[in-house]
């Protein structure tokens, strides 16, 4: 293919992937990840309110499993659409691969942006941070309302 039909790779002109200038994808990055902090707030509440370790709360758990590790591949995506990268089917198995994004993130930040890529890095170790912390927030809350709904005991 060459560089005019390769959808991965954008001319001069066009800095985005497949004709989109780049603040598009950046901009759903960040919808990715404001999805995570709601995926982590209900997903707490929720799991905070069930009885522990009940089948319903083992389910729900796999569910938020599945979609945060949705939520990861598609920001990967978006990232290497905005950096003008081709995405590696490889690289995306072991995004699922337990401790893929723990691994693979700083991996590919350190790849797709040299030096910069330990800022990018120590943010997003901030931001899960920020997102386990809300989960746990979230849970309590969970658990708070399950103990009114109960009757205090």
């Amino acid at each position: 293919m060459n560089e005019q039909t390769n959808p991965y790779h954008a001319s001069q002109s066009n800095p985005g992937s497949l004709g989109e200038p780049v603040s598009i994808f950046r901009r759903k990055q960040l919808h990715i990840l404001l999805w995570m902090f709601v995926l982590f707030s209900v997903s707490g509440v929720t799991l905070g309110y069930l009885p522990v370790n009940s089948e319903m709360s083992r389910r729900l758990l796999g569910v938020s499993t599945v979609l945060l590790l949705m939520l990861i591949m598609w920001w990967y995506d978006y990232d290497q659409l905005a950096l003008d990268r081709p995405r590696s089917s490889v690289y995306r198995l072991m995004l699922l691969l337990c401790p893929g994004p723990l691994v693979m993130l700083p991996i590919h930040f350190l790849v797709t942006r040299g030096a910069r890529g330990l800022l990018s890095t120590v943010w997003a170790g901030c931001y899960l941070t920020i997102l386990l912390f809300t989960g746990g927030i979230a849970w309590i809350i969970g658990y708070a309302l399950s103990w009114i709904a109960r009757g205090g005991s």
